[in-house]
């Protein structure tokens, strides 16, 4: 008879543990402090900065704080347990301060020792130099002290030259400062100059003095006489200045209607008369506005005479400018003004500006300059033969 074959029964399944309970040993939850409403706005961020929450809760609405904390939840900072730990921090908080105090006393205390031990050091060491240096002072000045003297250059004071450490101690009116004789046991200096004076009778002292006193105030008269002519220069020359704008202002007003707005016989660059009018503007090569190459320089107009070009160029340079500025705004910036074979050249560059340049030429020199026609105003008529390219135009 055959035996069945054991068949091994399904795994029962377990049992789900149950979920351990909210609180643990010795803590109530029911009686735990909630958020909730009766709460006020300080308790409310207060608790926020207790959880640590990030964001600018100061600023939140009751209602905002209450919707951040969320309604119901356990209030942390309203705990008995974390008064207790908040009173255990205040505790430690103080006494670490004590032992920051002690520690800082401590090391000042140290300090204190060293600085005491330093100053000894050095007291010992001052003495001895006083010992070793003491038979050096064998010069008698009664006038000046009442111990014998050294010579200041044979003494040290602290390790260093005493003639180039110490001052002297009488600092009259005719004083040098550098010492002349010491004494190192009353820490007295003298330079030369008090020590003369010194031992010279005391009317001897006063006239020297009443001397001295005079030469100071012819000094200060001098120097008052040459700062008032130096005011009185500056003014000349402002006044000079003023009368020569006044005079380049009323030049430009008068000036011509040919001056003022050159016929096209005057405008013409195929057909160049005795001198040339030119202009350019543009920025330097400051690393930082756009630069290429040297501005082109622009054809403005031609004339038989160089008087007529000289005014040409003035009335373009101060009137006509690429800012609009008038010429007593012009007259305010550092213009450079030149003159060549009498022929007159202008330069400005106002303070992060384009540099603008009005120049004449005599017509032989016209044809080597780097030059392209110049646009004239709107409300000059401008001929045919102008709107061709410059020939000059390298």
């Amino acid at each position: 008879m055959k035996r069945k074959a054991k068949v091994n029964a399904p795994p029962q399944p377990t049992r789900p543990e149950s979920d351990p309970p909210i609180g643990g040993p010795g803590v109530d939850v029911a009686r735990l402090p909630r958020v909730s409403a009766r709460a006020t706005v300080a308790m409310l961020k207060e608790e926020c900065l207790v959880r640590g929450l990030v964001g600018r809760f100061h600023s939140m609405t009751k209602d905002q704080l209450l919707e951040r904390l969320v309604d119901n939840t356990v209030m942390l900072c309203a705990t008995n347990e974390y008064k207790a730990l908040a009173r255990i921090k205040d505790v430690m908080r103080a006494e670490a301060a004590v032992k920051e105090r002690e520690a800082v006393a401590i090391v000042q205390e140290r300090r204190e020792v060293q600085d005491r031990k330093r100053q000894k050091r050095a007291d010992d060491e001052r003495a001895a130099e006083k010992r070793n240096q003491k038979q050096l002072h064998c010069h008698s000045l009664p006038a000046v002290h009442s111990c014998p003297l050294a010579i200041s250059s044979s003494l040290a004071l602290n390790g260093r030259p005493r003639s180039t450490t110490a001052v002297c101690n009488l600092r009259k009116f005719c004083c040098t400062t550098r010492p002349f004789r010491s004494c190192d046991e009353c820490n007295f200096d003298v330079c030369q100059a008090c020590a003369d004076l010194a031992a010279l009778p005391a009317a001897e002292q006063d006239a020297r003095r009443a001397a001295h006193d005079r030469a100071v105030a012819e000094r200060e008269r001098q120097m008052r006489n040459l700062w008032a002519e130096q005011e009185r220069e500056q003014q000349l020359s402002e006044d000079r200045k003023a009368a020569a704008d006044r005079q380049l202002v009323a030049k430009l007003d008068a000036s011509g209607a040919h001056i003022k707005n050159p016929p096209a016989a005057n405008r013409n660059p195929q057909k160049l008369l005795a001198y040339v009018v030119w202009s350019s503007n543009g920025y330097d090569s400051d690393k930082f506005h756009g630069y290429n190459e040297p501005p082109e320089k622009e054809f403005d107009s031609t004339y038989a005479s160089k008087e007529d070009a000289n005014a040409r160029a003035t009335f373009l340079f101060y009137q006509k400018n690429i800012w609009g500025l008038s010429p007593q705004e012009m007259l305010d910036e550092d213009v450079d003004e030149r003159t060549n074979d009498g022929c007159d050249y202008y330069e400005v560059r106002p303070e992060d500006s384009e540099r603008w340049k009005v120049g004449v030429v005599p017509k032989a020199a016209f044809a080597f300059l780097n030059i392209r026609k110049r646009h004239h105003d709107d409300d000059m008529d401008i001929p045919d033969f102008e709107l061709e390219r410059n020939a000059f135009c390298f």
